[in-house]
């Protein structure tokens, strides 16, 4: 047998104690990548479920099908949309539309109709169409936006409504579209609707509120005042202004980073802030991140605001006049805002999750689940 040298035994062991601390580095460093990536993102800007009087129905991007169940969570409609994913989904009362966007440079979209069977009855195609809504027997479709410093076209997101340039019967669909026209009121009625024309350009069942686009988030500084708190609008500066008057620097934190989600409701603005000790960019959040929760009502008539709720160490996610929503560890709470009792409305398994926000539903996306929560029952 022929013997290994001692200089090439140290040379093995070198190399096995080299091997050895670089599987523990590598070992370190996805653990912390791993860690970081744990948490959750909020989203105002997707359209992935609907609501009616009957259904509810889900865009389920991970399963690449499209759900529809009735309230008792019977099953009515079971759709694979594998390789023709669609983007927003709208329903209506007898039947349902998908959006798949950019088809082609110019920004058309095509809209499909199915009835509650699956069956495909109805296709078409036109040139920026970027959002899709249905409200009493009309479907209603929004143009994408691009202002002359946007790098990209984009649609306005609603948490609490819609916005819209366009609109048909949904009988009438895939017949000639018609336009959402101001009267000298600055107004246009679609059947019983009552529509508002804002400077932006569209139409929306919410009242004009100056320059404000009905939802609004920020990340900014009380030093980033001369930027008007990275707002896009006079009526977002504004908000932030009397969001950081009313609470104020916190003495445990050198520089707060404020972190906002608010949606227009009427007349008034309802807003969550979450507060971090440093900057999060681009990653999930986990509540034990944020330092402080506020949720907060605007009158921007009065320029006044109120706080009605906080928490520590909890994500806020979203309020209304009633409620205020926001994650506790695994947890989605609930919380009565007149009475302060907190309620359990989910309980999440995974890691990483996404809440999607779109009316009084919350659909929370975790890897390979979709689970649409009902978060204001008032």
């Amino acid at each position: 047998m022929k013997k290994i040298r001692p200089c090439k035994k140290l040379f093995i062991i070198l190399i096995v104690l080299c091997l050895a601390i670089a599987s523990l580095v590598i070992h370190f460093i996805i653990s912390q990548y791993v860690s970081n990536w744990k948490g959750s993102y909020v989203r105002y800007d997707e359209m992935l479920l609907s609501a009616n009087g009957e259904y509810f129905g889900i865009i389920d991007t991970a399963k690449d099908k499209v759900l529809i169940t009735d309230y008792s969570g019977k099953i009515i409609c079971d759709l694979d949309t594998r390789g023709d994913s669609a983007q927003q989904i709208a329903l209506g009362k007898n039947s349902f539309f998908l959006l798949h966007q950019w088809e082609d440079e110019k920004g058309a979209g095509r809209i499909v109709q199915y009835d509650y069977q699956s069956n495909k009855m109805k296709e078409s195609v036109a040139d920026n169409i970027a959002t899709i809504a249905y409200r009493d027997g009309y479907l209603f479709i929004g143009e994408w936006k691009k202002e002359e410093e946007d790098l990209f076209y984009h649609f306005i997101p609603f948490s609490n409504g819609f916005y819209a340039n366009y609109y048909c019967k949904e009988e009438a669909f895939a017949n000639e579209l018609k336009n959402l026209k101001p009267n000298h009121e600055q107004m246009c009625m679609v059947g019983n609707l009552k529509m508002y024309y804002h400077q932006d350009g569209y139409f929306s069942m919410n009242p004009t509120l100056d320059d404000y686009l009905e939802t609004s988030i920020g990340t900014f500084t009380a030093e980033d005042k001369v930027s008007g708190y990275g707002a896009k609008t006079e009526q977002e500066t504004k908000n932030r202004t009397l969001v950081l008057n009313k609470i104020g620097n916190m003495k445990e934190i050198q520089k707060p980073i404020y972190e906002i989600y608010e949606y227009q409701s009427g007349t008034d603005i309802y807003g969550v802030c979450n507060i971090y000790e440093k900057r999060i960019p681009s990653r999930p959040v986990q509540p034990k991140n944020v330092i402080k929760s506020y949720c907060y009502k605007i009158r921007p008539k009065e320029n006044e605001i109120k706080i009605m709720g906080q928490t520590n160490s909890c994500l806020g996610i979203i309020a209304s006049n009633f409620y205020f929503i926001y994650q506790k560890e695994n947890m989605i709470i609930r919380q009565n805002l007149k009475s302060g009792d907190e309620k359990v409305i989910c309980e999440l398994e995974k890691e990483q999750n996404t809440y999607y926000i779109q009316g009084d539903y919350l659909l929370i996306v975790g890897n390979d689940k979709c689970i649409p929560v009902k978060w204001n029952v008032g």
